[in-house]
């Protein structure tokens, strides 16, 4: 179970109504006999599980024409990109995308509980590739790119909303069909939220922006795959301590496709890892990169940032600084990220954003930290992402979401050296000098010889997921996530 501050919870269902997806009943036992050879395989289970179900107008792509899909949940809204190979020319005359057409993916999750990703996207674009001197029976390649389809999303509209943002939120969700998540039960920021003749998304936006609850607290939103939007309290994520949530694995080459054949499931942690003992579990990396955006973030964002405004109401200028949020304590034990350790400079490169006027009592017009809110989440979300994690998993894992929390653990085998650096020193053995005629026998070099691995206590530690990609190609499904911690640790004092 996950820390009660952390755990988003699903408050409400969504209720949009998604396109037909057919494909024709081709197994056995469960169709008319329409001449084709029995098979013992479940072709059904093979849709969406072996293989993506893509569909526009009625036109199935075949498994060989599917070269590469990305489902992406990275921003507010999945998006999809789909490259297919057009190997049946008729796609263009009966099935080619056009004004207000859709591309529909069903990819299976295998097993309850867990739900299958069903999805319609309003294609955006779609870029055909002849190779040159190609003939009328050569394929072509196809690059299909859309975007989640939200009716009312994008449309224009003028409406307002007398309430805290959280609940403005939950209705707006509710308007459009969505389901509703959040990690909060409400906000305080009270007042009569306006959309004058905006789109609903950037409406949304606003909302969300100039959400303010205490000190304490910073939030974002996104729609996630299941079409559930997201309002998430995203300090709790990174200042509490997280609890190992329990996990369903299944075996990574196991498989329900054939008459009798049936998935190995096991119960677990949801832990990642590089160790070559659970790299038969969905739990396993097979890669796994550091990222840095810190600098260009500062330079772009500034360590801190002054609000500044003009209070209508008081008839004063107000200047506020934002500090973006550190954990209570992890001065102590972490590096913050905000510059080299015992150098200052960072104080110096402040940025200013000018917010204007700010009007109203009480939520009569705005809430009282209106201005402030949109710095400080702002200001917070984007130092999140200074330095994170991208891992790669060799299949599509459905126990991992966006916003949890997750502990990462990188195993060091072969490399000797770094599994030294990442041993304690043992002081008392560091006190007589070393003889250079025999050899090392300190505690880190008798590990480094007889340990089977160590740790990397650098890079180790708990992560946020922050965006998750599903990939499809080749003839397989992986997922790629990228996930950032606010802290790191101090580098382990270890022998040179």
């Amino acid at each position: 179970m996950a820390n009660d501050k952390q755990l988003i919870r699903t408050l409400t269902q969504p209720t949009i109504i998604l396109d037909d997806l057919q494909f024709a009943d081709m197994e056995t036992g469960t169709s008319p006999n329409n001449g084709a050879p029995e098979t013992a395989s479940k072709p059904s289970k093979q849709f969406g599980g072996a293989f993506p179900l893509i569909m526009i107008n009625k036109f199935v792509f075949q498994t060989a024409q599917v070269n590469r899909l990305v489902l992406s949940s990275s921003g507010v809204r999945p998006y999809v990109s789909i490259e297919i190979l057009v190997t049946d020319k008729s796609f263009y005359s009966t099935a080619f995308p056009k004004d207000g057409d859709l591309v529909s993916v069903f990819i299976r999750s295998k097993t309850d509980p867990f739900k299958p990703i069903r999805n319609d996207y309003e294609i955006t674009s779609v870029d055909v590739h002849q190779p040159a001197g190609s003939g009328e029976n050569d394929y072509d390649t196809m690059i299909i790119s859309g975007t989640l389809r939200i009716p009312g999303f994008d449309a224009v509209k003028c409406f307002s909303i007398k309430d805290t943002s959280y609940r403005a939120a939950l209705k707006v969700a509710t308007d459009l069909k969505l389901g509703f998540a959040s990690n909060e039960v409400n906000t305080a920021d009270s007042q009569t939220w306006l959309c004058p003749n905006e789109k609903v998304k950037n409406f949304l936006d606003e909302i969300v922006l100039s959400s303010w609850k205490d000190e304490k607290s910073f939030y974002k939103y996104f729609i996630d795959h299941y079409y559930i939007m997201n309002y998430v309290n995203v300090e709790p994520l990174y200042s509490e301590k997280a609890d190992i949530e329990e996990a369903l694995s299944i075996l990574r080459m196991s498989q329900d496709y054939g008459k009798d054949s049936q998935l190995h499931k096991t119960l677990s942690k949801t832990v990642l890892s590089n160790w070559d003992e659970i790299s038969q579990t969905q739990f396993f990396m097979t890669s796994h990169a550091l990222i840095n955006n810190a600098s260009s973030i500062n330079m772009r964002h500034g360590y801190k940032r002054y609000c500044q405004y003009y209070d209508a109401l008081l008839k004063e200028d107000q200047s506020i600084f934002i500090d973006p949020k550190t954990t209570e304590g992890a001065e102590k034990d972490k590096q913050l990220l905000k510059g080299r350790p015992k150098e200052d400079f960072y104080k110096e490169q402040i940025n200013t954003k000018w917010m204007g006027v700010q009007y109203g009592k009480d939520g009569e017009n705005c809430h009282p930290k209106y201005n402030y809110a949109k710095v400080n989440n702002f200001q917070n979300s984007v130092h999140i992402e200074k330095m994170g994690l991208k891992v790669t998993l060799p299949n599509a894992n459905f126990n991992l979401r966006r916003m949890q929390t997750v502990p990462v653990i990188i195993v060091i085998k072969s490399d000797t050296v770094r599994k030294i650096k990442n041993e304690e020193i043992d002081e008392s053995q560091e006190k007589s000098k070393p003889n250079p005629d025999e050899p090392d026998r300190t505690k880190s070099a008798l590990d480094a010889e007889s340990t089977p691995f160590s740790i990397d206590k650098t890079i180790s530690g708990f992560y946020t997921i922050d965006s998750i990609e599903y990939v499809y190609e080749k003839g397989n499904f992986h997922q790629e996530c990228i996930m950032y911690r606010r802290e790191w640790p101090t580098p382990p004092q270890t022998h040179p």
